[in-house]
């Protein structure tokens, strides 16, 4: 009873994840459960009365879980279906912007006025884009809510970091709930009762979620998080069996996930992952090369499935041209879609929109071309500053502490930038969350004397 993993106080969160993910399942099967959600919902609510900032890491934990119930909507405001991740995006919002304006401590926020500047651009975007647009308050309302709430706590974060029990709490919390949701998937998907999705002719697995990449990005995360536990919790010379096998038991369940989603940015958002932290942070770069070039040849000419979707640049790679029409179909057809994006921003955008952009981002499967065209020109620049920042900021406090959170928060901003020319990670909401939970370790480290 000695383990971290064991002890009276993570029995409860893990209680209560356990129970997020039975009242995630009746979600998707009955329609009573619905009301059930709004009990919890109420009961949520009062608890943050008392508690405060705690009822956070109880939306840490079931956060994952409640992502489940993305088809079961509870009611409409206008034109907009109302479900659980709405509801509890919104409430979230008021928590962190809440102790965010009203904090006691005098902490100083890293890059705290260029996101500012940024949020306001998001405002002021979509408020000109109100105006010249047939959309509603309520659709606009609900892409703030997603990127103010992750901004937002990367504002407060760093009170839940900035000591040991804290940072090993927070870790904990999303490798231990981002497991179980990838138990949950792994039982649906031996039982048969998951979505799919069919891509280039393959059909994938997408277990409750509405695309593969739910489970897939779901399942790199657990094993990241599991991995900096290991490390922080190895550190202070407390490792034991327990910990060990259960970590295995998530490498087991979540590379098993990669490879019945085929997900090919959540597979190089680990590849990268691999690169990173067992090739220069364990400095064995040469071992992480001679698996990643056995396991991707093993892989690919063993499942059919990963043949057919590398099937566009492996084509790319034998012609050997470096030209738009050779690379158009990489990416399921994304540089294509790129091409035309662009060439609509050129010549169709007014000169005030290509400034601060429309607040659409006609799809565009590019983080960088998303900005471009949502806030854009201005947007894309800020943004891309405060990530430059974040990078040399992180580079400097690692190479200061030399603490594995830091380098973590270094290989997963470097994995998103990347998963970037092909997604919308910083338009994710539970997947961002992480990545703002890791960097707000800069600012309890940057206000250290």
């Amino acid at each position: 009873m000695s383990s971290l993993l064991l002890n009276r106080e993570y029995i409860q969160k893990i209680s209560i994840i356990l129970l997020a993910v039975f009242m995630s399942y009746l979600t998707q099967i009955y329609r009573f459960s619905r009301i059930l959600g709004v009990i919890s919902i109420i009961l949520i609510l009062i608890f943050s009365i008392i508690k405060g900032k705690q009822s956070l890491l109880i939306f840490l934990a079931i956060k994952p879980l409640i992502d489940l119930a993305w088809n079961t909507y509870y009611f409409s405001v206008g034109n907009k279906a109302i479900n659980l991740l709405h509801i509890t995006g919104l409430y979230v919002f008021i928590l962190v912007a809440y102790l965010y304006f009203f904090r006691k401590d005098k902490v100083k926020i890293y890059n705290e006025n260029l996101i500012l500047f940024l949020l306001g651009i998001n405002i002021l975007s979509s408020a000109i884009a109100l105006i010249d647009s047939n959309y509603s308050f309520i659709y606009f309302l609900d892409s703030w809510i997603r990127v103010f709430d992750a901004f937002f706590i990367y504002f407060v974060f760093h009170s839940f970091v900035g000591n040991y029990k804290g940072k090993l709490n927070i870790v904990c919390i999303i490798w231990i709930s981002t497991l179980f949701v990838g138990i949950l998937s792994i039982l649906l998907y031996f039982i048969g009762k998951f979505n799919t999705d069919i891509s280039q002719n393959v059909t994938r697995f997408a277990g409750l979620y509405n695309d593969p990449g739910g489970p897939a990005l779901n399942a790199a995360i657990s094993i990241l998080f599991g991995t900096l536990f290991i490390e922080i919790y190895k550190a202070q010379k407390k490792l034991n069996i327990q910990v060990i096998l259960l970590y295995i038991f998530t490498l087991s369940i979540n590379i098993f996930l990669l490879k019945i989603t085929i997900t090919k940015a959540a597979i190089l958002m680990f590849f990268i992952f691999l690169i990173m932290w067992i090739g220069f942070f364990k400095k064995k770069l040469l071992l992480v090369f001679l698996l990643l070039i056995y396991g991707g040849f093993y892989w690919y000419s063993t499942d059919e499935g990963i043949r057919k979707r590398l099937e566009p640049e492996v084509e790319f790679i034998k012609k050997g041209e470096i030209t738009m029409e050779a690379a158009r179909p990489i990416g399921t057809g994304r540089i294509g879609h790129w091409e035309k994006l662009l060439d609509y921003y050129k010549n169709n955008y007014t000169l005030v929109q290509k400034f601060l952009g429309t607040y659409s981002n006609f799809g565009a499967h590019n983080q960088y071309l998303s900005y471009l065209m949502k806030l854009g020109i201005l947007g894309l620049l800020v943004f891309l500053i405060i990530m430059f920042r974040f990078y040399k900021k992180l580079f400097i406090l690692y190479k200061k502490y030399k603490k594995a959170e830091i380098y973590m928060a270094l290989v997963l901003l470097l994995m998103f930038m990347i998963y970037g020319l092909s997604g919308n990670p910083f338009e994710y909401t539970t997947l961002l969350w992480y990545l703002m939970i890791l960097l707000s370790s800069i600012n309890s480290l940057n206000n250290e004397k």
